[in-house]
């Protein structure tokens, strides 16, 4: 399936729908290849 990390989000200050950022941090835990987009699935816990 791939790799799961636990990270806080931080919405853009920017109209709904604008899209998101992820940390370079975040996408090294994750292996994610840095020079491609890879697709993220954000999930909400309590």
């Amino acid at each position: 399936m791939g790799t799961s990390v636990a990270v806080d989000l931080i919405p853009l200050d920017a109209a709904p729908g604008a899209g998101s950022r992820i940390s370079l941090a975040a996408m090294r835990l994750i292996e994610a290849d840095l020079t491609a987009l890879p697709e993220l699935r954000v999930f909400r816990t309590d």
